[in-house]
């Protein structure tokens, strides 16, 4: 006995329709139920990529930013090294002395009106040692500075600086006659004034130099007791 096939009933349209119309119906009504379109997907992707290339910009400009951070933080160590050990050299000996004529300026000078001319080398003389600071370059143009310590003639120790970021280091002796009052005796005071250079060890950042400066000033640049008068000016 064949049993008939189901049959819907719709109010709406008050009658009744069979299975292959149903199917019909089924997927007219679920076309709007379907993925994305090809232009949807697009334009998703699209935006996407944006998204994804700024946040990798910004991401990568403070990557950046830190490693240059880091590169010059690394540099002004280096010059705190090298300035820390000269100042302890400096307050050990009893003369200081660099490979250029010293500079003299009188009591009414208040500048220096010619260019001035550095050394490279600085020497410290103690009762019966010597402590030598110079730049050194090596073959492949990288620089660093030595500081070598001789006991009686005999080389003690040797130590390099900023190695391999050092890119100049200048020395020159600066004496300045000195008068506290008008009419008293006139004394001569000296000052060591040192200019380095340090460059960034890192070829991504080729302009990453930190340049410095220092005046030394010690009793030991001056024949007097007077030597702590003077200041130098700004």
């Amino acid at each position: 006995m064949n049993t008939p096939p189901p049959h819907f009933h719709f109010p709406a349209k008050g009658k009744f329709i069979g299975d292959a119309s149903l199917k019909s119906i089924f997927f007219r009504h679920g076309r709007s139920h379907q993925g994305f379109t090809l232009l949807e997907t697009m334009v998703v992707v699209l935006v996407g990529s944006l998204i994804l290339i700024t946040f990798q910009t910004f991401f990568s400009q403070g990557v950046r930013s830190s490693m240059k951070g880091q590169d010059q933080l690394e540099s002004i160590r280096a010059a705190s090294q090298l300035f820390n050990q000269l100042r302890k050299d400096l307050m050990a000996c009893q003369s200081v002395s660099t490979d250029i004529a010293p500079i003299i300026l009188s009591v009414n000078d208040t500048s220096i009106s010619t260019p001035i001319t550095f050394g490279n080398k600085v020497l410290f003389t103690q009762r019966n040692a010597t402590t030598t600071y110079s730049m050194v370059t090596l073959p492949d143009s990288r620089s660093y500075i030595s500081r070598q310590f001789y006991a009686a003639g005999v080389l003690k120790e040797s130590r390099q600086f900023a190695v391999p970021r050092m890119e100049k280091f200048e020395t020159v002796q600066i004496f300045k006659d000195q008068q506290v009052i008008a009419g008293d005796p006139v004394f001569r005071q000296g000052q060591l004034l040192i200019r380095i250079a340090v460059k960034s060890n890192d070829k991504r950042f080729p302009g990453g130099t930190v340049h410095l400066s220092s005046f030394f000033i010690t009793s030991q640049l001056s024949a007097t007791d007077w030597w702590n008068y003077y200041y130098p000016g700004p």
